[in-house]
C-alpha cells in the first residue's frame, strides 16, 4: 500500500462569498485535499487476513510444575547463604565498631596533642622575651664596665706579672701624664 505524505494541514480560514481571489480557491483546494487524504488513511484495509500470512507462532517452552527435590534444595540453599551473610554481619559490626573506638581514641589524643602544642608555643614564645631581656641586661652591663676600664698599651711584657706590678706601672703612668690615680 503506497504511502502518501502531505503537507501539514492549514488552519481553517472562513471564505466570504464577496472573496474570490486566486489565494482563496487555493485554499479551498488544499482544504478539500486534506480531508480526501485524512479518509484514505483513516480507514483499515480490506485484506487484514492476508498480511499475516509470513507472522509464524512462537514455541514456548512447556512447564512441567515445579519439582519438590527442587524446592527444598533452593530453601536449603538459600538458607544456609542467609546464616553465612548474617555471620559475616556480625563480624563487620564488631571491626567497624573497634575501628570506631580507635578513631574515638585517636581523636581525642590528637585534641590533647594540639593543646599541649597550644601550650609549648606559648612558653615558648615567653620564653623568647625573658631570653631577649636578659641579653639586653648583659650588653648594658658589659657597656657599662668598659666605661670604667682603662686599656693601656705598648707596655713590656712582665713575665712575673701580679697585682702590685701593675697597680704600680699605672701610678707611674699617672705621674707621668700628670694625671691623679
Amino acid at each position: 500500500m503506497p504511502i502518501n505524505r502531505t503537507p501539514p494541514p492549514a488552519s481553517p480560514v472562513p471564505v466570504s462569498s464577496d472573496d474570490t481571489s486566486p489565494s482563496q480557491t487555493s485554499r479551498t483546494r488544499a482544504i478539500d485535499a486534506i480531508e480526501r487524504t485524512t479518509k484514505l488513511h483513516s480507514e483499515s484495509a480490506p485484506d487484514i487476513p492476508s498480511l499475516t500470512l509470513n507472522v509464524t507462532e512462537r514455541k514456548k517452552r512447556k512447564h512441567d510444575g515445579v519439582n519438590p527435590n527442587i524446592m527444598s534444595y533452593m530453601s536449603e540453599f538459600f538458607s544456609v547463604y542467609t546464616n553465612e551473610q548474617a555471620k559475616h554481619f556480625k563480624d563487620l559490626q564488631t571491626i567497624v565498631s573497634s575501628i570506631k573506638k580507635s578513631v574515638d581514641t585517636m581523636s581525642s589524643k590528637y585534641d590533647e596533642f594540639l593543646s599541649r602544642i597550644s601550650v609549648l608555643e606559648a612558653k615558648k614564645r615567653q620564653d623568647r622575651y625573658i631570653i631577649q631581656q636578659l641579653q639586653e641586661k648583659i650588653e648594658n652591663m658589659e657597656r657599662k664596665s668598659r666605661f670604667s676600664g682603662i686599656e693601656i698599651r705598648n707596655i713590656p711584657k712582665n713575665n712575673e706579672e701580679s697585682k702590685e706590678n701593675l697597680c704600680s706601672t699605672v701610678k707611674k703612668l699617672g705621674e707621668c701624664l700628670i694625671v691623679n690615680l
